[in-house]
């Protein structure tokens, strides 16, 4: 049933005058909450777009929007939240492969994948709780990614951190969404599908950031959530360029457990919730440097009874 568009004055019969408008008021005051701030995040990119003369679309499908024929998937993240914090919150966006549901036929869509071309990661980047007015459109930020680069920079990785989205896209402005959006779905424009033309803190394939750290002679590379934020990013894209690499994986200081890159006890990231790099992960292209890194540092290791018998 297609749903109709309906108004603020609309009155709600049987409350004695109770509009739709006093409705939306108790429901959706709070823009700030995460689930009502996902759908003023998805207001305004389809108000930069010219698509919400009509109804939202349903939550539950596929994608979020269809635009010039190809699709849209909108992410919001805020470092304020509702409730009471000690600190901003850490930046995160959901982009897990999933089936798509096609609500015109109530059926699903049977390969688990990533369904739009495009994503549009919005931030309110607003940190100053003083400041705080989620409604004005100048405090967000936003990130226009294709799919196609998502999938391959990132694999099947469930989300990612800021760090990670600024390396495929710069920041604009609402003004500049429309703009943005269309050269990334039509190729074009310095941030493209290909990555032509991007310039600032790119990361290639494979490679991690700045923060990592990196023994020379030895040629590991060490990833932890205390060096830096978006370690588990950075540790994710070492696994998926380096399928055949191994991973020194420590229980604690002095204990550790060699794993194959492809084991799943060290590279399964089902609970986006859960970082990866919570505990030390030390990895190589082969397991000599790890021994070594392992004997000059005093850790005593054991093989994985699953991945290396």
């Amino acid at each position: 049933m297609e749903p109709r568009r309906i108004t603020p004055a609309e009155k709600i019969p049987g409350l004695g005058g109770t509009t739709v408008g006093d409705f939306w008021a108790w429901a959706y005051s709070d823009i700030l909450e995460n689930t009502a701030r996902g759908i003023f995040a998805e207001y305004l990119v389809g108000s930069a777009l010219g698509m919400v003369e009509t109804v939202r679309p349903s939550g539950w499908g596929a994608f979020d929007f269809r635009y010039g024929g190809q699709t849209i998937e909108v992410k919001s993240a805020a470092y304020l939240q509702s409730w009471h914090q000690t600190a901003p919150s850490v930046i995160r966006f959901g982009l897990a492969e999933r089936e798509g549901w096609e609500p015109e036929t109530n059926t699903w869509r049977a390969e688990r994948m990533r369904q739009a071309d495009c994503y549009v990661f919005c931030l309110y980047a607003e940190k100053d709780r003083s400041r705080f007015n989620v409604l004005d459109a100048s405090m967000w930020q936003f990130y226009v990614v294709s799919t196609e680069r998502i999938n391959r920079e990132m694999g099947a990785q469930k989300s990612a951190g800021l760090s990670t989205i600024e390396a495929m896209a710069k920041p604009i402005q609402y003004a500049r969404l429309k703009e943005r959006v269309e050269e990334v779905l039509s190729g074009t424009g310095p941030y493209n599908s290909t990555g032509t033309g991007v310039s600032r803190g790119v990361r290639e394939p494979g490679s991690m950031g700045a923060q990592a750290t990196v023994d020379g002679e030895t040629s590991t590379q060490e990833f932890h959530d205390t060096h830096y934020q978006d370690a588990q990013d950075d540790y994710l894209r070492w696994l998926l360029h380096n399928p055949r690499g191994f991973v020194m994986n420590l229980k604690t200081n002095r204990w550790a457990v060699l794993h194959e890159s492809g084991c799943m006890h060290i590279a399964d990231y089902s609970d986006p919730n859960v970082s990866l790099t919570l505990k030390r992960k030390v990895c190589a292209s082969f397991d000599e440097p790890l021994r070594a890194w392992a004997q000059t540092r005093g850790v005593e290791w054991t093989r994985c009874r699953t991945c290396l018998k």
